[in-house]
Order: C-alpha cells, then sequence, then structure tokens
C-alpha cells in the first residue's frame, strides 16, 4: 500500500528521499511500467519526478542526453 506519494522540488530532494526510503521507495516518471499488471514494482513511497525538468532530449558536449520522463 502507498504510503506517501512525494512531490520534490528539485532532483537532489528526488534523490534525497530515494536514498532515505531505499527499496521502500520508486521514481514515478509515466508510470507505465509501474501501472503493468505483473509490475515488481510496490513501494511504500512513489518519487514523482514531473516537474524536474527532466522531460528533455538534446545535445550536450556531443553526446545525447534523453531525460527521465
Amino acid at each position: 500500500m502507498v504510503e506517501q506519494f512525494h512531490r520534490p522540488a528539485s532532483v537532489q530532494e528526488a534523490l534525497s528521499l530515494k536514498k532515505r526510503f531505499q527499496a521502500r521507495a520508486a521514481f514515478l516518471a509515466g508510470g507505465t511500467f509501474a501501472n503493468a499488471k505483473d509490475s515488481p514494482l510496490h513501494p511504500d513511497h512513489w518519487i514523482s519526478l514531473e516537474g524536474l525538468k527532466l522531460d528533455r532530449i538534446g545535445l550536450k558536449s556531443g553526446a545525447l542526453m534523453i531525460g527521465a520522463l
């Protein structure tokens, strides 16, 4: 059962929450995998990545960067 749904204001806060709750937490981006019928994920804490500007695709120093969303 979900205990808490977190909406961190920064990537650092999201990482801090994951470190705090460890295996009891999971990051939530689109939710497709998490909502799949046979998903192995059953965390107590969901950490939303929405609003953290991880939804971009672009080039950085010659490398293709694909965001988490």
